[in-house]
């Protein structure tokens, strides 16, 4: 269902398009100045215009507080807790995803409530009511796709000072092989990867370190699949000339 080339390719568009801008405007700040949550908005419309629907900082759909209830259960997390993940993407635009927490803490809540009455043995059985509104329009976690955004350059800007970057390799190796076991190890996710927009003086050096990072994810168990990427040429502002979008695909996990 998930066609990667498609999702990187729809992703470089939009970004290079985005550097032509700034270059015709003759701006003193190019694309590897945003962050990347600034990316973030500029991302989803490229999905959206692509035809997917797009989803922004959801949470992750098996994420618990990492504590123990009353009675020793494990607690569900408050929504304020959980874990969020940059975009989740649908199948078409307007549909919605279904948080399996909201019908377990609603079950927990009638169990609770028919607790030391005649109902309790059949509280755990009560039949979970159907959402409101178009049901064809929910999806569940598991065919939806979750993508975490990293940006990481070569040559960045710290405290609004151009330099190298002097923490490129840990931001390289540790944020994305993070991100894609974070995406692996939550039973209800099935297909989801991390998007590395990735600033380098040059191609090949580009290509190099994402080969590197390759071999760091399949070696962590992180990913099961190569990368994709697609490149092209920023101005050279403050060290960087290429932006590279490389999409590595989260392991199954089993």
């Amino acid at each position: 269902m998930w066609l990667i080339d498609e999702l990187v390719r729809a992703a470089a568009e939009a970004l290079q398009a985005c550097e032509e801008g700034v270059r015709s405007e003759q701006a003193v700040r190019g694309l590897d100045a945003l962050d990347e949550v600034a990316l973030h908005p500029i991302l989803a419309a490229a999905f959206g215009g692509a035809g997917y629907g797009v989803l922004r900082e959801q949470p992750f759909p098996s994420d618990l507080r990492p504590r123990r209830g009353r009675r020793g259960a494990e607690a569900l997390a408050h929504d304020s807790e959980r874990r969020r993940c940059d975009l989740v993407l649908t199948e078409r635009p307007g549909m919605v995803l279904a948080d399996p927490l909201v019908p377990e803490r609603r079950a927990r809540a009638r169990r609770e409530q028919a607790r030391g009455t005649l109902f309790e043995p059949l509280a755990g059985d009560a039949v979970e009511e159907a959402p409101a509104g178009d049901v064809s329009s929910v999806v569940p976690a598991t065919d939806a796709f979750w993508l975490e955004v990293k940006a990481v350059g070569q040559w960045s800007y710290e405290c609004g000072v151009p330099g190298p970057n002097r923490t490129y390799t840990s931001q390289l190796l540790r944020g994305p092989v993070a991100d894609l076991a974070k995406l692996r190890d939550d039973p209800l996710i099935e297909s989801g990867g991390v998007l590395l927009v990735h600033f380098t003086a040059d191609l090949e050096t580009a290509q190099h370190d994402q080969i590197v990072l390759a071999h760091r994810c399949l070696d962590r168990g992180a990913t099961d699949s190569p990368p994709v990427a697609q490149h092209f040429p920023i101005v050279d502002r403050i060290g960087n000339a290429v932006c590279s979008v490389c999409l590595l695909r989260a392991g199954r996990g089993d």
